[in-house]
Formats: structure tokens, C-alpha cells, sequence
């Protein structure tokens, strides 16, 4: 997996959420359009990581490419039914790189102390023709308490 997929100018989405008031139910519309900054691909020791100004996280699982993710939370009334999210991108393109993405450590427990010795890939990962992660966005709907 000498390749990697960079989406930019990433994620045209548009939601449709369905909330009560009093007099019952009325369906709303709303689209998010999020820019994502040109990956920064940096050498780490025989592999490469990949960034992006905009990611707050990683996607990383054990043997497997650490890649930035761009999250994005939407924060609606209570009681609101996410009924439909379309997500469109605007431009793909591969950028050819020298080394492979750092695959992601294992898990070790919170002992404070480092993870031993180097990351071990997982070979049907970084030998398949497939793209990876086989997703291009992902949502989950849950509720919480906002705030300190």
C-alpha cells in the first residue's frame, strides 16, 4: 500500500433531522461544507505519517495505517431523529508516496510506560489493492450533556 487517497476539500453534507414542537413534528434541512487543508506527509523512521491542519483525531487500530480523521459534531434539540446524512466530496486524487503509513501500535496498559519495540503491520492490510479504511465517512447518532 504504497498509495494513499487524499480527499480534498472534503465533505459537502446534508442532513435531515426530524424534531417535535408543539404542534408535532417538522422536518429540517442543513448542510455543512468542510474544507480539509493539504495532507502533510512526514518520514518516521522506514514509514511515513500523514496529517491534516484540520484533523482532531486519528484513525489508528493496531498494524494498521494511522490516518488523520476529520470530525465534525452536529448538536440538535433533544428528542430530534436524524433521518437521512448525505456526504459528497469534491476532488480525489492519489499522491504516490516513498514509504508506507506508520502502522498503529498495539494497545498497552496504562502503566505509563512506552510500548515496546516497533509497530508490526498487518501484511492482508498493506498488500491489498483495496483502498484503505474501505469507508469514506462514517456517523453515529447519541445523545449527552453538553459542557465542563
Amino acid at each position: 500500500m504504497k498509495r494513499i487517497t487524499a480527499v480534498i476539500l472534503v465533505l459537502t453534507g446534508l442532513g435531515t433531522v426530524a424534531m417535535t414542537d408543539n404542534t408535532g413534528y417538522r422536518v429540517t434541512s442543513f448542510q455543512e461544507t468542510i474544507v480539509v487543508s493539504e495532507p502533510v506527509i512526514k518520514h518516521w523512521n522506514q514509514y511515513v505519517t500523514v496529517t491534516v491542519d484540520e484533523a482532531a483525531a486519528t484513525l489508528s487500530k493496531a498494524g494498521e495505517p494511522v490516518l488523520p480523521v476529520v470530525e465534525k459534531v452536529f448538536t440538535l434539540p433533544l428528542g430530534s431523529k436524524v433521518r437521512q446524512v448525505d456526504v459528497s466530496f469534491s476532488e480525489r486524487r492519489e499522491i504516490g508516496l516513498s514509504k508506507q503509513v506508520r502502522p498503529g501500535p498495539e494497545p498497552v496498559p496504562k502503566t505509563g510506560l512506552p510500548a515496546l519495540g516497533e509497530p508490526v503491520k498487518k501484511t492482508e492490510v498493506y498488500e491489498s489493492s483495496e483502498l484503505y479504511p474501505p469507508y469514506t465517512f462514517r456517523f453515529r447518532v447519541g445523545q449527552g450533556i453538553l459542557g465542563d
